[in-house]
């Protein structure tokens, strides 16, 4: 379009001699030719004018695309270098993270460490008062067996004597009832003989004096009678006598429980030992299942020959866990004075083998 008003304002410009010197043109026409030339100058000045704003405008326009560009590329870079930034925060944030977990888990180690630590001291120093306690146990034990020993020896020695002076009564009186049943059978034998005497010579006597006679001969076989039952009387208060000594002895056979300590042995024994050790606390063979004290059947001991040491291994003992599998070496010691039986139990550990 710009190459077209060009082109026709050029094409006038050469008409514009000829058609100025032809005098046949009228006025009219070349004023019309002028001001249509003007037109044609005013829009053709109009149009560059338009086509240099439009140009203006493209330039402007370009410099706002290529701003915008620029600005586009700028905030790309921006937000690219936000996005290392935020990936190098986010890598720091999981580096310290990661040291933090590494140095709490240091920290838990070495807390677990001197927990572990302080356990194991806090286990040995128990482990050492325990043992002290049971030293102790045992001294005070053995002193206290020591001290009943020597009460039972004296209390056996009184009740010896006692016995040995209940006993000589016992026979001092069986004598003397047996002087009185022989001092009884001698006055019965006298009186009998004493009415034979009277006796004999009656069939010479009056009827009346034969009465009196045969009265009194009654009279001395009911003494002699009397006498008779007198002696047989004491001879069964004696047996009678007797024979309940020996009913209560049988009686006092089964002794009544005593006191029953018990403690724990200070180390473990290892399983594969623990047979030999039996037969090394029950002594020699023959052991049987007799409780010690009753003396009836008992399933969960063993008892030695002389019935003063056992084995008790039952089903809590069999049943217990791993770690608290174990079995008791029981000590055995009658009282005779009262009657009773006392046992001192140890209990003896015997951990098993996990699977």
């Amino acid at each position: 379009m710009r190459n077209k008003t060009l082109i026709t304002i050029l094409s006038l410009l050469i008409l514009l001699p000829s058609l100025t010197n032809a005098q046949s043109v009228p006025s009219r026409m070349k004023d019309d030719f002028l001001d249509a030339s003007k037109r044609i100058e005013r829009e053709a000045a109009e149009r560059a004018r338009q086509d240099a704003l439009q140009q203006e405008q493209k330039l402007i326009a370009d410099r706002m695309a290529e701003q915008q560009q620029r600005e586009a590329a700028r905030q790309a870079a921006e937000a690219e270098r936000s996005r290392i930034a935020r990936e190098e925060f986010n890598k720091r944030v999981h580096e310290e993270a990661i040291r933090a977990k590494r140095l709490e888990a240091e920290l838990s180690q070495k807390a677990r460490l001197d927990r572990l630590a302080i356990e194991s001291k806090e286990r040995i120093a128990r482990e050492a008062e325990e043992k002290r306690k049971n030293i102790e146990r045992t001294r005070q034990q053995e002193e206290r067996n020591i001290a009943r020993q020597n009460e039972l020896r004296q209390q056996n020695k009184i009740k010896l004597e006692t016995e040995q002076k209940r006993q000589a009564a016992a026979a001092l009186e069986k004598v003397n009832q047996s002087r009185a049943s022989v001092s009884l059978v001698k006055n019965s034998s006298n009186v009998l003989a004493q009415r034979e005497q009277l006796t004999r010579g009656v069939d010479q006597l009056s009827p009346q004096n034969r009465d009196k006679v045969l009265g009194a001969a009654k009279d001395l076989e009911d003494k002699a009678a009397a006498a008779k039952a007198q002696a047989l009387k004491n001879s069964s208060v004696s047996h009678t006598k007797i024979n309940s000594a020996n009913k209560e002895e049988i009686v006092q056979r089964v002794p009544e429980p005593g006191y029953h300590e018990e403690l724990y042995a200070n180390k473990p024994l290892n399983s594969k030992n623990a047979t030999d050790k039996w037969d090394e606390f029950l002594g020699p063979a023959p052991y049987n299942n007799r409780h010690p004290r009753t003396g009836e059947i008992d399933p969960n001991r063993i008892v030695s020959n002389d019935r003063k040491r056992s084995i008790r291994y039952g089903a809590h003992e069999m049943n217990s866990k791993p770690t608290k599998h174990h079995y008791h070496e029981e000590t055995w010691t009658h009282d005779p004075v009262n009657n009773v039986m006392n046992v001192d139990n140890t209990v003896i550990r015997v951990p098993l083998p996990k699977n």
